[in-house]
C-alpha cells in the first residue's frame, strides 16, 4: 500500500534545516494542492529561555510555534499517543488506507537509514506514506538533506523510535520529548483560508512572541538574549573544565534556535515571490538573513572558545553577543513599525 505522495517529486529548501515537522507538513499540503501552502507554515520569530527549579536552563521556541499558524491549527490533528504501539500503528494504517499520509515523531537513534542510527539520540519527524502489506514495514518520506530518503524502514525499529525516551546524550535534539507524537492534515477547509491573512498573522505572532511578558522562570525574545549574556558572565566563576562544558552546552542550545531567523527570512521572501507581500518587505527579509549569518559565525566562535574556557574568551563572547542584541533590537523595532 503506497500513497501517490510517494511518487511525486519532492522539494527541499535548505532554510527548512532542523524544521523537519514543518517540512513534512509543507510537503503534505503541497501534495493536497493547497494554494500557497508555505504561507500556512509557522516560521514565526520565537525564542524562549526557560529555567527549572535547579537554575538549569534550556533554549527553545514558544509551544505554539511549531507546525502551522494559528488560523490553520484546526485543520491539523496532532497528539501525543500513549496507547499500545501496535494499536496505534493499526490505526495509522487505516488512515493511510483512506488516502491520508501521517507524520510521525521519532528518535533518530532507532531509524536505520539515518547516519545517527545506533550512534546518537535526537527527535526527528517524517512522513509515513504507506506500508508493505507482506511484512507490515512502514514506507516513509524523509526529505531532509543530506539523506533525502524515500523507501521502506523496519517496523520493529520504527516502533522503538516512536516509544523512545530520547535520552540526552549531548546531541542537539536529544532529551526532547517524543511521546509517540503523530499527526495528519485534514483535507477540508484549506480553500476557506486567506494566505495574505496568514502572512499578516505570522508578523503579528512574531511580535507577540518576542515581546511576551517574562516570568520568574521564562524569558522571551530580546529579554532572553540579554539574560544569555548574564549566563555567559556567570560561567566565569567556574573552573576551566566546567567553563568548557557550559560553553558547549550553550552552543548546543543556540545551534538550532538561531536558525529560526533564516526560516523567517525565507518565509518573507516566498511571500513576496507569491505576491502576498509587497517588495518593500524584501529589506526586512535580507536583514534577517544577514543577522542569521552573523549568529552562525558567532556560534562557531563560541564553539572554538569552548575549548579554551579563558577569561578573555568570556569577555569576547559577551562583546559579540551584545553587538548581536543591538541588531536584534533594531530589526524587531522595524516589525513593530510595520504592524502599526
Amino acid at each position: 500500500m503506497k500513497l501517490d505522495i510517494f511518487e511525486q517529486e519532492q522539494k527541499y529548501y535548505k532554510e527548512y534545516d532542523t524544521f523537519c515537522y514543518q517540512n513534512s507538513v509543507r510537503q503534505v499540503l503541497e501534495y493536497m494542492k493547497v494554494e500557497n501552502a508555505f504561507s500556512y507554515i509557522n516560521a514565526s520569530l520565537t525564542l524562549v529561555l526557560e529555567f527549572d527549579e535547579n537554575g538549569d536552563f534550556t533554549i527553545h521556541f514558544d509551544e505554539d510555534a511549531y507546525g502551522v499558524l494559528p488560523l490553520a491549527s484546526k485543520l491539523v490533528y496532532r497528539e501525543n499517543d500513549y496507547r499500545d504501539i501496535h494499536v496505534i500503528w493499526e490505526e495509522n494504517k487505516k488512515m493511510i488506507n483512506s488516502g491520508v499520509p501521517i507524520i510521525v515523531t521519532t528518535d533518530s537513534y532507532y531509524v536505520p537509514y539515518l547516519p545517527f542510527f545506533q550512534k546518537s539520540h535526537g527527535r526527528h519527524c517524517f512522513i509515513v506514506a504507506g506500508y508493505n502489506e507482506a511484512n507490515n514495514n512502514p514506507i516513509v518520506i524523509d526529505w531532509i538533506e543530506p539523506w533525502c530518503y524515500k523507501g521502506e524502514t523496519d517496523l520493529k525499529a520504527f516502533n522503538e523510535s516512536r516509544q523512545s525516551e530520547n535520552q540526552s546524550d549531548g546531541g542537539v535534539f536529544s532529551g526532547l520529548e517524543i511521546d509517540n507524537n503523530w499527526s495528519y492534515i485534514k483535507e477540508d477547509g484549506w480553500d476557506k483560508l486567506d494566505a495574505k491573512a496568514a502572512v499578516r498573522e505570522l508578523l503579528e505572532i512574531s511580535y507577540t512572541q518576542y515581546s511576551r511578558e517574562d516570568t520568574e522562570y521564562k524569558k522571551h525574545g530580546i529579554s532572553a538574549l540579554k539574560t544569555i549574556v548574564d549566563l555567559v558572565e556567570d560561567i566565569r566563576k567556574y573552573e576551566v573544565e566546567d567553563r568548557k562544558k557550559k560553553m558547549r552546552y550553550l552552543y548546543s542550545q543556540l545551534y538550532w534556535t538561531i536558525k529560526r531567523k533564516c526560516f523567517f527570512s525565507f518565509y518573507i521572501k516566498q511571500s513576496i515571490e507569491n505576491q502576498l507581500l509587497s517588495t518593500e518587505y524584501l529589506v526586512l527579509a535580507e536583514k534577517y538573513q544577514e543577522l542569521y549569518d552573523k549568529w552562525e559565525k558567532f556560534i562557531n566562535f563560541l564553539l572554538k572558545h569552548s575549548f579554551l574556557g579563558k577569561d578573555q574568551s568570556i569577555d569576547k563572547i559577551k562583546e559579540k553577543l551584545n553587538e548581536l542584541i543591538e541588531e536584534e533590537i533594531e530589526l524587531f523595532s522595524s516589525i513593530e513599525k510595520i504592524l502599526k
